[in-house]
């Protein structure tokens, strides 16, 4: 693609890309694998990036995927894209063909809310399936669903700072 995204719904929202039944059974073998970490504070009781990238590793070798690159951005907040460097890279890259899955732990180290489906629809166009420790491929309607899990209920309050 150039290195650059297909136009926004190339592919759908919901369509199933090349990659996306690669990464489903024995297809993920040996695919080209990059992480991405985000913590919103380094207050203890929250992800350390340490802790993501040591989850993320033990995921990537058990499906037999290749981890090629770990992006990171610390102290982030999930709520913008344009100052966090390590997505910026990674969208680049992804947009030019350099991995051919994302791993994260979960779909908020992503970020929150409507940046989460902007993510989503970019890797979506990129035919990059972003797919989390769980094995589950994420796509831009997940995103509602990540808002009212229950893992995201016992989060803070936006704009408060420290351990529940």
């Amino acid at each position: 693609m150039n290195g650059k995204f297909a136009p926004r719904g190339a592919m759908g929202p919901t369509a199933i890309g090349r990659n996306d039944r690669r990464v489903r059974g024995e297809g993920a073998r040996g695919m080209r694998a990059s992480a991405y970490l985000r913590n919103a504070t380094s207050a203890p009781g929250f992800r350390p990036l340490k802790e993501q990238a040591e989850r993320i590793k033990a995921y990537a070798a058990s499906r037999g995927m290749i981890l090629q690159q770990i992006y990171a951005d610390s102290n982030s907040s999930g709520m913008v894209i344009q100052s966090r460097l390590g997505l910026l890279t990674m969208l680049n890259d992804a947009a030019a063909g350099r991995f051919d899955v994302l791993l994260v732990q979960d779909i908020d180290r992503l970020g929150r809310g409507p940046m989460v489906a902007e993510i989503l629809t970019r890797l979506t166009s990129a035919d990059v399936p972003a797919v989390d420790i769980n094995g589950r491929i994420l796509g831009p309607t997940d995103v509602l669903l990540a808002e009212i899990s229950p893992q995201n209920k016992r989060k803070r309050p936006f704009g408060t700072r420290g351990p529940l």
